[in-house]
């Protein structure tokens, strides 16, 4: 993998009964043909969950292609020609488009590092977004989302917050966060000093709540919302 390894993230926001009901099919169709390109290194279409962060109410009408590449190059020819993402784009009446290097990470995604080799230099430089994922372990599943309701709702008001979005390969089992922010310490500042925030980190850490989790902080270099 190469440093600074490029990372996108497309949203589909679609309306429409039918649009999303051939919408939520693709999905289906993905599970058995997996998202993949050359130069792809991690490609995930992933379900979204209601209101600003994440939700046990699964968001219907949005879907989410996240990827990981070797290059920019890769990006643009696998989204010049893929199938999920011109039938996801031909659905949609707005896409939400991130573009991101990683400026820091920790933990694992299906046992591996996404982002081993970042610079030991690195550092935020305007726009930032969090990434997190999370195999929650079964007993641990209900500790977990009676915190998501008082994080979502805290969401309303953070300052510094441009966008946010729960995704998730299995809905309850798996969860992912996605933030963007004008600057990393309004993005810290939500992180650890926001009480039910702070509280679900410290429940996590103390509870031991996952199997394997990834933390990830990325320079935005585009965002067309």
């Amino acid at each position: 993998m190469t440093e600074n390894t490029l990372t996108t993230v497309n949203f589909y926001q679609i309306d429409g009964l039918w649009r999303r009901f051939l919408a939520f099919s693709l999905m289906g169709i993905s599970k058995f043909h997996k998202v993949k390109g050359d130069g792809m290194l991690v490609g995930k279409l992933l379900g979204t969950g209601a209101g600003l962060g994440f939700s046990r109410n699964p968001n219907w009408g949005q879907y989410a292609l996240l990827g990981v590449w070797e290059n920019e190059n890769a990006a643009k020819s696998f989204f010049e020609s893929n199938f999920f993402h011109r039938q996801f784009q031909k659905l949609s009446h707005k896409q939400v488009v991130l573009e991101m290097d990683p400026f820091q990470s920790r933990g694992i995604w299906d046992g591996k590092n996404p982002y081993p080799t970042i610079p030991v230099n690195a550092e935020s430089e305007g726009p930032v977004a969090i990434l997190t994922r999370a195999k929650l372990k079964f007993r641990n599943i209900p500790s977990f989302w009676k915190h998501v309701d008082p994080v979502n709702e805290s969401l309303k008001n953070a300052k510094g917050r441009l966008f946010s979005a729960g995704m998730g390969e299995w809905h309850f089992s798996h969860p992912i966060t996605f933030s963007v922010w004008d600057n990393i310490e309004h993005a810290k500042d939500f992180a650890y000093t926001q009480r039910f925030h702070a509280e679900a980190i410290k429940g996590a850490r103390e509870g031991g709540w996952f199997k394997e989790d990834l933390f990830v902080r990325f320079n935005v270099k585009r965002f067309e919302n």
